[in-house]
């Protein structure tokens, strides 16, 4: 009497490893990203309050990094976009390793988004947490319709997120943006 596997029961093997690695991966990829939106959500808040800092402290707000009393990671690099003037623009930093973790600062206010790139450079998976002047917290999920359930989507409702305003993008390439409260 042979000993041994048939072809049916190598391929039920099979089929039942494919199963479940199509279950598991999205939500392994979720899970990552959501470990990854964690450092953005822990710069945001000394960020945003460095720089009401620097306004309480100065009368006006801090317009490079280097003024905030607080230290960024070593491993990022800063940068600044303006609209128009020198008044009106962020200052940004940008870490220069694989983790995709980015941190805006708004120049005339205290305003903060935090984010992290969780595919490599593509605009509509990045969750971000957004801080506004009057301390409302938000998780912003973009995508490419206005019923996304993107990665960045997902990130945001397993935060606790509650979906409160959806819209266009103001970059003119239909895409949206969806904010959800955070608790």
């Amino acid at each position: 009497m042979k000993k041994g596997f048939t072809l049916i029961e190598l391929l039920v093997v099979v089929l039942i490893i494919g199963v479940l690695s199509a279950v598991a991966l999205p939500q392994y990829q979720v899970a990552v990203a959501k470990a990854r939106f964690t450092q953005a959500m822990v710069m945001a808040r000394p960020l945003h309050e460095a720089q009401k800092r620097c306004y309480l402290a100065n009368g006006e707000y801090c317009r490079d990094f280097d003024s905030m009393d607080i230290s960024l990671p070593a491993n990022g690099t800063t940068s600044f976009n303006y609209w128009g003037s020198e008044d009106h623009g962020m200052m940004k930093w940008q870490s220069n390793d694989s983790a995709g973790l980015f941190c805006e600062v708004e120049l005339s206010s205290s305003y903060v988004v935090c984010g992290v790139d969780v595919r490599g450079g593509s605009w509509y998976n990045v969750p971000r947490i957004v801080i506004t002047e009057d301390e409302t917290i938000y998780c912003q999920a973009n995508s490419k319709t206005a019923d996304g359930d993107s990665i960045s989507h997902k990130v945001c409702k397993s935060m606790g997120g509650v979906k409160v305003k959806t819209a266009a993008n103001d970059s003119g390439n239909s895409s949206y943006y969806t904010r959800y409260a955070l608790p």
